[in-house]
């Protein structure tokens, strides 16, 4: 059944959802003013009318999801705490450091190699896909509903604006990509949230009052990496990136200022998707195609209420050095499914 679905689209810094990030990033390890940590949200969110969220409950979860951005944004700075500075990297003696000229020369030739590379991958990108357009909003599809069934309500993303995000027939489409052109450590994160709903009259019967949910979903297309050589270079070069998966089931319960979410089962996976440092050279990184969510195993449902479903999917990026980069290549394609709670 197509749909025509709804999108909205907003930027905000940290400030402006309650967190102040002068206050997060100040933690008396040493000066952050040559650190370089994401500090913006930027969320679109693409709902199902046909299965929506209660906005009072939506905004709850909202909160809850953008203190865990900016507790994200307080770990990247823990980390950059202990990275040393351009101006530090500087002050030790290095092996041209008497010929600045050769020096700003490698320099250069590194840089330029970085470029190369990246534009062989925006090449790759316009041969992979010439006709793509970058827009807020498009027309989806939701499928017929099935019994026992987590019916899809709505999802979003997040990432700074270098990142693309393009929701076609087929599913989500992720472009764009990160290249560092500075010795500082830089950190980012992106990625897509989709939230499922089970109502009260078709969640299964349990006679041992337990459930197993594993959500299914594709990941196609690739990531590519790219450092350069520190060997002639200032400090270290680093390209690495992470992904992330969150399987989290439900239902809202009341507190002492509102609902508050109750998490009846929850999964979580990581893995390392590129981790070079000072290598020169670019590899890269297929996604894995079909595969399940961790599985969460669900207890302590309350079957006269609504269950929710969130499949997270989160990949951190970590630059440091001139002409890291990482980037979707030639992008990141997923698609969430539907799929029923199981008994056991």
């Amino acid at each position: 059944m197509g749909l025509s679905n709804f999108y909205v689209w907003w930027i905000r810094p940290l400030e402006d959802v309650g967190y102040p990030v002068q206050g997060l990033l100040n933690i008396s390890v040493r000066s952050f003013e040559s650190v370089k940590v994401e500090g913006m949200i930027m969320q679109s969110i693409h709902q199902n009318p046909y299965n929506a969220i209660d906005p009072e409950l939506a905004a709850v979860l909202i909160a809850q999801y953008e203190k865990q951005e900016a507790d994200l944004v307080q770990q990247n700075a823990i980390i950059a705490a202990s990275r040393p500075s351009v101006a530090e990297k500087a002050a030790k003696p290095g092996p041209f450091d008497h010929d600045p000229a050769l020096k700003a020369s490698l320099t250069e030739a590194a840089q330029a190699r970085s470029d190369a590379v990246l534009s062989a991958i925006k090449v790759r990108i316009g041969e992979w896909d010439p006709f793509v357009t970058y827009t807020a909003g498009g027309t989806g599809t939701v499928d017929q509903p099935i019994d026992h069934s987590f019916w899809y309500a709505e999802a979003w993303v997040n990432g700074p604006n270098n990142m693309r995000f393009d929701w076609r027939p087929d599913g989500l489409h992720i472009t764009g990509g990160y290249t560092h052109h500075s010795g500082d450590f830089f950190a980012s994160s992106f990625g897509v949230t989709v939230r499922y709903g089970l109502s009260a009259e078709r969640i299964p019967f349990s006679a041992s009052g337990r459930w197993q949910s594993s959500a299914p979903i594709e990941l196609f297309g690739g990531v590519r990496g790219y450092t350069g050589n520190s060997d002639f270079t200032t400090g270290d070069l680093w390209a690495k990136c992470w992904l992330h998966q969150r399987h989290t089931i439900f239902q809202f319960g009341f507190g002492p200022t509102g609902p508050v979410p109750l998490i009846r089962g929850n999964g979580e996976s990581h893995e390392v998707l590129i981790f070079e440092e000072n290598m020169d050279r670019p590899v890269w990184v297929p996604m894995p195609g079909f595969r399940l969510m961790p599985t969460a195993l669900v207890t302590g449902v309350n079957t006269a209420d609504t269950l929710w479903a969130d499949v997270d999917l989160r990949f951190d990026v970590q630059l440091e050095g001139h002409g890291s980069l990482i980037w979707p290549d030639p992008d990141i394609h997923f698609r969430g499914n539907q799929w029923p709670l199981i008994p056991i």
